[in-house]
């Protein structure tokens, strides 16, 4: 359900920073180890267009 950013409530943004910026935090954390251990790595992240310049109603 998409919000305006007026309109989202505490409950909805920390559901998103849990989703989208600690999903990302816990992935590379699990994948540093492995990295470290080969002495190589890359972690690549990817958006959408909406992601980077936002679309009105869609704070979520």
């Amino acid at each position: 359900e998409d919000r305006s950013f007026a309109s989202i409530s505490d409950q909805d943004w920390d559901l998103i920073h849990r989703v989208h910026l600690r999903g990302s935090f816990q992935v590379t954390r699990a994948a540093w180890p492995h990295m470290k251990k080969n002495k190589y790595g890359r972690i690549i992240m990817v958006t959408s267009a909406a992601g980077i310049y936002g679309n009105f109603g869609q704070a979520k």
